[in-house]
């Protein structure tokens, strides 16, 4: 999750957040906010959204690829009302949901589709809106729910990946809408707040150094329901898919050589200007 300007925004897929790397701040407005997540091929997703404040209704518009997609409403009636798109609806009953795709390409540049400049992301723009009118029927064949055509393979930007949509679902039924208009005149032109999500497949991500590569020498340890004896006769308890063991009881030096093992004090010697360099090295403070 995200937060800018009052709002947070943020993809879940199979009801649990993406993970966001490196958000970033972008424009001389500083009103636009980016990260990366990764992608996952046949993984479906929703853009999420929560107004912090309220206060004033907002208007937030999902584009996908470059493409609006979707478009919600918060009144701005409650602190941290919070609305989600999870695709581009087909009936008032049912939508297509968000999926990644692989991205199609080819090597005739005359049977190419035109190459958006926001290929490769999911932006959120939130406006600031006044509600001019509720219980407009609802049209949902305004937005076309058409898959990604082929890309020049030289045109693809780095990614391999791109928006589509799944089968039909049963949703919430949908009859009404509102229409709004800006809440003055610079928010007709300028919006509150954007969110940019980059996606790309997270191997990708990895070799381009913006999500770190899993630990080679991490070896985790299989759960176990019965407790596991140690060399010295004391008992580990491991908890289980952790790989974290507590209650281990060292094993026991002897005191002689424990003794040895102290640290020794150092002597001091007055006088000598080696004595004085010593305890200023120590003390952290120079002469």
């Amino acid at each position: 999750m995200i937060t800018h300007r009052g709002f947070s925004a943020w993809i879940t897929s199979d009801n649990q957040p993406l993970e966001e790397f490196r958000p970033e701040i972008e424009g001389a407005d500083e009103r636009t906010v980016a990260c990366w997540i990764p992608s996952e091929v046949g993984r479906k997703f929703e853009v999420n959204w929560t107004d912090i404040h309220g206060g004033v209704a907002t208007a937030g518009d999902v584009a996908i690829d470059g493409a609006l997609k979707a478009k919600c409403i918060i009144h701005g009636y409650r602190v941290r009302a919070t609305t989600s798109a999870e695709g581009v609806y087909v009936s008032q009953s049912q939508h297509k949901p968000f999926l990644f795709s692989p991205l199609q390409v080819t090597d005739d540049e005359s049977t190419c589709v035109r190459v958006s400049p926001d290929l490769g992301s999911i932006s959120l723009t939130i406006w600031r809106v006044v509600i001019t009118e509720i219980n407009k029927p609802f049209d949902p064949y305004t937005v076309e729910a058409n898959e990604h055509g082929p890309v020049y393979e030289q045109n693809k930007q780095g990614g391999n990946h791109v928006v589509g949509f799944g089968a039909p679902e049963n949703s919430r039924a949908v009859t009404t809408k509102c229409a709004a208009a800006p809440y003055s005149t610079a928010d007709a032109i300028t919006p509150w707040v954007r969110f940019v999500f980059r996606y790309r497949p997270r191997d990708l991500l990895q070799a381009n150094g913006i999500v770190p590569l899993p630990n080679p020498f991490f070896v985790p340890v299989p759960p176990v329901s019965a407790p596991v004896s140690v060399n010295d006769g004391s008992v580990a308890k491991i908890e289980e898919n952790t790989g974290l063991v507590d209650n281990l009881k060292a094993p026991q030096m002897p005191e002689a050589q424990l003794n040895d093992q102290k640290p020794q004090k150092r002597k001091r010697t007055r006088g000598t200007a080696a004595s004085k360099k010593i305890k200023s090295e120590d003390s952290g403070t120079t002469s």
